[in-house]
């Protein structure tokens, strides 16, 4: 019950802070993927696979290539993604999304992103920081997709380029590579 409460208390405390912000902010209508068939009531129930990652159960061809045991350590990467996707997340619900970055999930510019995701009559708050001074980063809550999850990450360096794949539902899958940021 009191997490019930909780839920409802930051549910609302994110719907004021976007509204105290709706003249800057924008509503956007977010599509399920469609990248698989419809998951069955019967699914979102079972434990066990809660622990598995429907969306990509198979490794993309840059993670850890050339390891024998790439397979399970792709599994334990993310091992509960159904459950933060499909069971307490409505990635595979068409879903409204209101706040200053809706499509993203946190503030471009670094600061702070209030955002929510509504889904028929529920609400699902999201916060996001990024303080780019530090390179710290702090979010918690329903992301962009609808999916669950939380981050409190500190990155000292400069990334290392690397290839990652993204997709926004209404397009198609593309490859982005990024490049190490130079100090002068």
């Amino acid at each position: 019950m009191k997490i019930f409460v909780r839920l409802v208390l930051s549910s609302v405390l994110a719907i004021v802070l976007v509204n105290a912000q709706s003249i800057k902010g924008e509503t956007i209508l977010m599509r399920a993927w469609t990248n698989h068939p419809p998951f069955t009531w019967s699914q979102k129930i079972n434990p066990v696979w809660w622990w598995g990652n429907s969306d990509d159960p198979v490794p993309p061809f840059w993670y850890e290539p050339g390891n024998s045991h790439r397979n399970r350590d792709w599994f334990f990467r993310n091992p509960m993604s159904n459950f933060c996707n499909y069971v307490i997340g409505v990635a595979d619900k068409d879903t409204h999304r209101s706040g200053l970055y809706p499509k993203l999930v946190g503030n471009p510019n670094g600061g702070w992103n209030f955002t929510v995701t509504r889904w028929k009559f529920l609400f699902f708050p999201f916060v996001d920081y990024k303080a780019r001074s530090v390179h710290f980063e702090f979010y918690f809550g329903w992301r962009e997709r609808g999916n669950f999850g939380i981050a409190c990450r500190s990155n000292h360096s400069d990334p290392l380029p690397r290839a990652i794949t993204t997709a926004v539902p209404d397009e198609a899958p593309r490859l982005i590579v990024r490049q190490p940021v130079t100090r002068r």
